[in-house]
């Protein structure tokens, strides 16, 4: 009678110690899975993008030159632009994450390249959208870069020859000129930098966007290949609007600029 007493008292213990048992293997899962769901919350969290404030175009400002014109924008930080024509031919520059200042205002000249600059403000998005809008009273070429937080836009009309586009130059000693360079389009040869040096207009013309498109330039016109040239369109989308961001320089006319390595 006793052994079946002591067998039975031995069922009666195994029974909640085992019940334990789960009960606490249970609690442990759950609190881990809690905390794994908990931690994969956190890391989402922070792999998240922070919002950007949009930025502010502080000022927009309009520089007569030679033989074409600089519109300038600036803004409150470095921005990101793009830039194309639209069906009439004029010129749009798309600030995305951008707003215009309360003071500023849609701009009219009476003189010059441009005719008039206008703002779109598309706000209906996740993010603000600002379209500057601008044309010209004639045909006009135009390039695009930044520096810090100015955004600059050179127009020079297509029928001005790379003479005219010389900037004015101030005479140091001896008479030569301090600073006369060309603007650097697919109408800028080296013919034209020899004819610049010889009528003494300059002691030395750079190109620096031309020997990114084509670093062989000057050596294609020693050896009578200048047709063999790959142009620089003056576009600065590959190379001044990749340096702006910090990225590696390319061009748009000549794909192993900034490859090297691989071709």
């Amino acid at each position: 009678m006793r052994m079946k007493e002591r067998k039975s008292v031995k069922r009666r213990l195994r029974v909640p110690a085992a019940l334990a048992a789960g009960l606490l293997l249970a609690t442990t899962v759950a609190e881990s899975a809690a905390f794994g769901a908990a931690r994969g919350r956190a890391k989402r969290k922070a792999a998240a993008p922070e919002a950007l404030s949009p930025l502010e175009i502080q000022a927009v400002e309009l520089h007569d030159e030679v033989a074409g014109t600089r519109l300038e924008v600036a803004t409150s930080g470095p921005m990101i632009w793009t830039s194309y024509r639209d069906l009439d031919g004029s010129l749009i520059i798309e600030l995305p994450n951008s707003l215009p200042s309360a003071q500023l205002a849609d701009l009219d000249y009476s003189l010059g390249v441009v005719e008039s600059a206008q703002f779109e403000v598309h706000d209906s998005g996740e993010r603000p959208l600002t379209r500057l809008v601008v044309r010209t009273r004639d045909e006009a070429e135009h390039s695009v870069s930044t520096e810090g937080h100015r955004l600059q836009v050179n127009l020079v009309p297509v029928d001005a020859s790379p003479g005219a586009i010389t900037p004015a130059s101030v005479p140091v000693d001896g008479g030569v000129p301090a600073e006369s360079a060309p603007e650097e389009t697919e109408e800028t040869v080296v013919a034209d930098a020899e004819e610049m040096i010889a009528s003494g207009g300059a002691d030395m013309v750079g190109m620096a966007r031309a020997h990114i498109a084509d670093p062989q330039i000057v050596n294609k016109a020693r050896d009578g290949r200048e047709a063999q040239t790959t142009p620089c369109i003056g576009c600065n989308q590959g190379c001044a609007n990749m340096l702006a961001l910090n990225l590696a320089i390319t061009c748009m006319t000549n794909p192993g600029t900034g490859r090297e390595a691989q071709w």
